[in-house]
């Protein structure tokens, strides 16, 4: 090999380990920047979970027709194919003729025979509707301190109702007859002087039939249709 060539291949060679040098540097930065952008990613995608936390005022959810159907707020959007106006802070599912079929939260007052009623007391519960919105089922806890549930007949007359009354110390369950005049026809209930008691009464109601227990001594009486105790099957009593 003359001196020429071999000046060519050492120029050659010189050259190439210079660019391995500089792929190698290349190489290195790269791989750092990749591990800064994965770093960065990672750390921008746990900065933005709150970001999935959703804000609103309201909510409406129609169905394939593009009726409401769903309403959620605080209070609840008004939407005019609503027929109540009273606000409700929660959730008011709707029927296709915008009558309220439940309300869960805040809840308004019942309706009954088309009209909206106040309570007597405002309410935090679950009410639940005919498909003309009257109330036929309902649990909730008043701000005076009661709490209670109910069953309604289609006639919007209680048919049971369970209450709790702290004020007087009185819990009972009542279950009634679907007639507008002395409904009542069993009570069960205990008060606050210590007095427990089942009571059934008949289609007039009057008391009938009367299992009692108090801080002296139990009692089971039988009544005729006025009211007056035919006999104590307790103490074997009679008038």
């Amino acid at each position: 090999m003359d001196i020429g060539s071999y000046a060519r291949l050492e120029a050659r060679t010189q050259r190439l380990e210079r660019e391995v040098r500089f792929f190698r540097k290349a190489a290195a930065c790269a791989a750092v920047l990749l591990v800064a952008a994965i770093t960065f990613s990672a750390q921008t995608a746990s900065d933005s979970k709150p970001a999935e936390v959703l804000r609103a005022r309201g909510l409406i959810i129609e169905d394939e027709a593009g009726v409401p159907r769903i309403l959620l707020g605080a209070p609840v959007p008004r939407v005019k194919e609503r027929k109540r106006t009273d606000p409700t802070t929660g959730i008011v599912l709707l029927e296709t003729s915008g009558a309220d079929r439940l309300q869960l939260g805040a809840v308004g007052g019942p309706q009954m025979g088309g009209k909206v009623n106040p309570r007597q007391s405002p309410a935090v519960g679950l009410m639940v509707n005919d498909p003309s919105g009257d109330e036929r089922a309902g649990f909730g806890v008043f701000e005076n301190g009661q709490c209670g549930w109910g069953l309604d007949y289609p006639s919007q007359r209680e048919a049971i109702v369970a209450a709790v009354m702290p004020g007087s110390g009185f819990a009972g369950i009542m279950i009634a007859a679907d007639k507008e005049e002395s409904p009542e026809r069993a009570l069960l209930s205990t008060t606050g002087a210590g007095e427990t008691a089942l009571k059934l009464s008949d289609a007039k109601g009057m008391e009938r039939a009367t299992l009692g227990v108090d801080d002296k001594s139990p009692s089971l009486k039988i009544l005729d249709e006025h009211g007056r105790v035919l006999n104590d099957l307790v103490t074997g009593k009679k008038p």
